[in-house]
């Protein structure tokens, strides 16, 4: 694994502009010991619950010791958002030891009412109701947090679902959804006292960093409001709710909105909450639209068909249906039998992370308990090679480290205002979280060029290369774009010096065997001076450049010496390679 401070060659090289995601980090939670315990009725030490969590797919991140109260962080799968909070991994864990057969949440229908306007620009909303739910601090506490989880990683930070709770007691329906100017909207905010007026809303909130993020979220002149049938704002998605119908400990009858930009994300996130805060009284609500009428939560059952043959030719275990039963029914999910070979499964609304039936095997195994399965060699024999690519790639690498460059390795992702070359052709991320990451590189000098920006510090003249891929689009590819491997090197002094660049490069074409090769002056002034850059031919066919760097290009990276580079195509080079070599 890469590390920030690259060693190659006999120096290093301070990279510390880049920020690795190769290994991101799962969600964790914070859970009390003594509270899992008291929802769990039954008491375990440290090593006893951690071997729990990992019979169960999970596992304790770091273990809090303060005040005498242990507090686990345990780390969450992500896509298990059923298990992000205290009460969800209780329930979970219930059905997995058998102390309590799972049910799913029973809705009942309402005449609650919610009328949308279709002006709205966060126009999906899905809303329920829970009677007589009994907080104390803990599920207090939970309920919040819960929220807080879902709206950061379902809901994309609330780009996409936002969720607003209110208590039903001091809400008169029918509820309006609405979209109205700045001005027109008084209220207010969440732990304040006085009224603000919506011009004022964002000023309100400018010094706090965990609110003010959120109103890029909104239109530039209107705020979406949620209205009771006394014109009482109930809340300001997806931005903050009201003082006036908080949820308090007192609170009995709760009120939950679901908005957003992605309805089947909506609808699932007020399930999750539906499910984990359960009680024997939950109601459904009824959305009227200009058009249409829907009730929501909407439920979408889904059923698998499990045959024992999928289960022992992926499991290796000896089991009949009624065991498969078994197994299923501690993992949440509800069965029947169709044959003696066969059971259907019903999936849980709560678990949103089963989307083909090699989820509910995975299950199956969980349950199983994977030190119960059996060890077996597998039975297709295969000799494991390196990549021939990656040896070839290898060879380039060592052949410029002793040519005296040193090595960098950076990341494929970099910012739109960085990608100076082939721009047009770049794959962008979404939901990107950091603008240093906003799309795939189409060419390895930019990253170059900001590895020697963030060691001016150091004497020059700067040597340095790069062999990994860059990203295309691609439209003759199934996924609609393709990985290039290439070799760029950077040489940075007083002077250009290009013939220090030429050297190495011819010098490398003679290693693999290739003798027909020539550089032809060809003019990119995008990203070299005019008269000053060639393209590299192998057979009249065109490999990679050279090139002095154009002066515009260093004051995007603010650097004060010129510099010569040359970016090569490493795949069609090992192509030639094998040609040459193979004749």
């Amino acid at each position: 694994m890469p590390t920030q401070e690259m060693l190659v060659g006999r120096k290093s090289f301070n990279c510390s502009f880049v920020t690795f995601f190769l290994y991101p980090q799962m969600p964790t939670i914070p859970v009390k010991k003594v509270d899992i315990e008291n929802l769990l009725q039954k008491t375990y030490d440290v090593e006893e619950f951690n071997d729990l969590l990992f019979d169960f797919g999970l596992e304790i991140d770091d273990i809090e010791e303060e005040k005498g109260i242990t507090t686990y962080k345990i780390e969450i799968p992500a896509n298990r958002y059923d298990l992000l909070c205290t009460r969800g991994l209780a329930l979970s864990l219930k059905s997995y030891l058998m102390e309590e057969q799972f049910k799913d949440v029973k809705i009942m229908k309402s005449e609650y009412k919610i009328i949308q306007n279709e002006r709205n620009f966060r126009g999906e909303i899905a809303a329920a109701v829970i009677k007589n739910y009994k907080f104390d601090d803990l599920s207090y506490a939970d309920f919040i947090s819960y929220q807080e989880k879902l709206c950061g990683s379902l809901g994309r930070n609330r780009s996409i679902v936002a969720i607003g709770t209110h208590d039903l007691s001091k809400i008169e329906f029918p509820v309006t959804y609405d979209s109205i100017k700045k001005e027109e909207l008084n209220f207010v905010p969440l732990r304040h006292k006085e009224e603000v007026n919506g011009v004022n809303l964002q000023k309100l909130y400018a010094g706090d960093s965990n609110i003010s993020k959120y109103f890029n979220l909104v239109e530039s002149d209107k705020y979406n409001v949620f209205r009771d049938l006394n014109g009482q704002i109930l809340s300001v998605p997806p931005i903050i709710n009201s003082e006036d119908t908080k949820i308090t400990l007192e609170t009995k009858d709760i009120l939950i909105e679901v908005t957003g930009t992605n309805f089947h994300k909506v609808n699932n996130t007020l399930k999750l909450i539906l499910n984990a805060f359960r009680t024997k009284e939950v109601y459904s609500v009824n959305i009227e639209k200009k058009n249409s009428i829907i009730t929501t939560p909407i439920s979408e059952p889904k059923h698998y068909d499990i045959s024992l043959q999928d289960v022992i030719k992926e499991l290796n275990v000896s089991i009949n249906v009624n065991g498969l039963m078994a197994l299923l029914k501690k993992m949440m999910y509800f069965c029947e039998k169709i044959d003696d070979y066969t059971v259907r499964v019903h999936v849980p609304m709560a678990r949103q992370d089963v989307i083909h039936k090699v989820d509910v095997i995975e299950d199956v195994a969980i349950s199983y308990g994977f030190n119960n399965l059996k060890r077996a060699i597998p039975q297709i024999n295969t000799i494991g090679l390196e990549d021939p690519l990656n040896k070839f790639t290898d060879k380039i690498r060592l052949e410029m480290a002793q040519f005296g460059f040193l090595e960098v390795y950076t990341l494929a992702l970099i910012s739109k205002e960085e990608n100076l070359f082939n721009s047009s052709k770049c794959v962008e991320v979404g939901n990107f979280k950091s603008l240093e990451c906003e799309v795939g590189r189409t060419s390895l000098l930019p990253s170059l060029l900001k590895s020697v920006s963030c060691n001016l510090h150091t004497k020059i003249p700067m040597k340095i290369f790069e062999a990994g891929d860059v990203l295309f689009l691609d439209d003759s590819n199934d996924i609609g774009s393709k990985n290039v491997r290439m070799l760029g090197c950077l040489l940075v002094n007083q002077t250009s010096q290009m013939e220090e660049i030429q050297g190495p490069l011819t010098f490398l074409l003679q290693k693999c065997g290739i003798t027909n090769f020539q550089f032809v002056r060809k003019d990119n002034e995008e990203k070299y001076l005019k008269n000053q850059s060639a393209i590299l031919l192998i057979d009249n066919e065109e490999f990679g450049d050279i090139g002095v760097i154009n002066p515009d290009v260093l004051k995007v990276f603010r650097l004060p010496y010129p510099g010569s580079s040359f970016e090569i195509n490493l795949d069609k080079l090992f192509k030639k390679y094998l040609e040459k070599n193979n004749n």
